[in-house]
């Protein structure tokens, strides 16, 4: 689950506490946080079958491909 901590698009910095949540499916125990200081503006979220996690931003015009464990593997797309 990734949610963007209560802003609307039109930012210019990152947002500065978690923004990717990662929950137990069966207890909805939250696992662990992270994305801090990396997304402006996340918009959507997939998990491919190699379990890397693909954000997208919005406001960065970017993709990002993260480990799980929210470390990033490679950015596609040029910030404005």
């Amino acid at each position: 689950m990734s949610h963007a901590a209560g802003r609307t698009s039109g930012n210019d910095t990152p947002i500065r506490e978690p923004t990717i949540l990662v929950f137990d499916p069966e207890t909805g125990e939250l696992l662990d946080a992270w994305g801090e200081g990396l997304f402006f503006y996340p918009h959507g979220i997939e998990v491919d079958r190699n379990d890397f996690v693909w954000v997208t931003d919005s406001e960065q015009n970017r993709v990002f491909k993260l480990t799980a464990e929210g470390d990033v593997v490679m950015t596609l797309g040029e910030a404005p």
